[in-house]
């Protein structure tokens, strides 16, 4: 069988190639060694939303898989998308959003606090109509503030 130089030229190359794919580098694996959130604590009215970011450091790990978790699905859930947990309340209390690295297990949280829808404040009242103070003295007065409606949220 005679064999051309193109056909040896091609069996060389074939022979080289395949050789330089056994010899390549091995990926090098970059550890997790931490998380980072961008909030600790956040407040929420019913109903309402926030997101969270997060990431894994450093930024060049190898796995920059994040878990989100609730501590209390019955106040706030939360969905991820990568990076980005959406927060939604659901009821009146306190939750705790948890990101975790899937590489290592770090994780860290923020603390979710849901009230109910805000009440505008309509008005304000003092205890006293005027007040007399003397200077130079050392008279001092206290006065009591009355929220209208007292049931709102704000203070």
């Amino acid at each position: 069988m005679k064999c051309s130089r193109f056909t040896v030229g091609c069996l060389f190359l074939m022979v080289f190639l395949g050789s330089c794919q056994l010899f390549q580098a091995p990926e090098t694996k970059v550890p997790a060694t931490g998380i980072t959130l961008h909030k600790a604590t956040t407040s929420l009215l019913i109903t309402g939303t926030e997101t969270l970011v997060a990431s894994v450091t450093p930024t060049n790990a190898s796995n920059q898989g994040l878990a989100w978790t609730s501590s209390d699905a019955t106040v706030a859930t939360v969905t991820a998308s990568s990076e980005v947990g959406l927060v939604t309340a659901v009821g009146v209390g306190r939750a705790t959003i948890k990101a975790t690295s899937k590489d290592g297990g770090y994780s860290k949280e923020c603390v979710v606090t849901v009230t109910l829808t805000a009440v505008a404040v309509t008005g304000l009242s003092l205890d006293k109509i005027s007040l007399e103070l003397v200077f130079p003295g050392a008279d001092s007065a206290a006065l009591v503030v009355t929220v209208t409606p007292s049931d709102d949220t704000g203070f």
